[in-house]
């Protein structure tokens, strides 16, 4: 439902998991979500001219630093998202039920792969 928000417009509030150091790369991830215009799972409606020159540098063979360095300071000074420092994914499943997958990107609960089994079978 938050792709299809930000796409339509309807989109209030989200709460979403990103972290970017599990990634070798975060650069495309980074251009992905906060792109100026905004990205599915990043920011909305937010623009920032520090992006464009991101993109540039991410096509380049040897990227400039300071144009990173400048992307990322305007996404930590105007705090498109709220960042959330400390989150705990906590999970309990019934033994009943058959089929779960813990996605820890929090993307699908996979709800169409579970069943409910007696427990007495």
């Amino acid at each position: 439902m938050i792709p299809a928000g930000h796409q339509d417009g309807s989109l209030q509030v989200a709460l979403s998991a990103r972290n970017y150091g599990f990634l070798a790369d975060p650069l495309t991830t980074i251009l992905e979500d906060y792109a100026n215009g905004g990205g599915d799972w990043g920011a909305m409606n937010w623009r920032d001219n520090s992006m464009d020159n991101l993109e540039k540098v991410s096509q380049s063979v040897a990227p400039d630093v300071a144009h990173i360095q400048s992307a990322v300071e305007a996404v930590y000074l105007q705090k498109p998202v709220i960042p959330v420092a400390h989150y705990k994914q906590n999970i309990a499943v019934n033994e009943r039920v058959r089929g779960f997958v813990f996605d820890p990107y929090e993307r699908s609960y996979y709800l169409n792969q579970m069943t409910l089994v007696n427990v007495d079978d």
